[in-house]
């Protein structure tokens, strides 16, 4: 039973990668880019920066990032929905 909803699922997430990119992936893709780099951002600068770091400086620099992810999420959006998806739903 775990088997068959395993290769099902397999075979749904291969043909969703083979079709080409719609508005809703683009959509998709933003929106997990947007706020997994918001994330990725204020993390990055709370460990690598000095210390203290203010709230502000965590937020700006959480803000400059999620530009990023936009254009991330608009040029590749099925490359950003399946590495930013795990992240945001497990980790964040």
């Amino acid at each position: 039973m775990v088997d068959g909803f395993i290769s099902d699922q397999r075979e749904r997430v291969r043909r969703w990668w083979r079709t080409p990119v719609t508005a809703a992936d683009r959509i998709g893709g933003v929106m997990f880019g947007v706020i997994g780099f918001f994330f990725i951002g204020g993390i990055a600068r709370a460990l690598l920066g000095a210390r203290p770091v203010s709230f502000d400086i965590l937020a700006q620099w959480g803000i400059v990032f999620s530009g990023a992810g936009l254009i991330i999420g608009i040029r590749f959006p099925k490359i950003a929905t399946c590495l930013l998806a795990p992240l945001l739903l497990i980790g964040g």
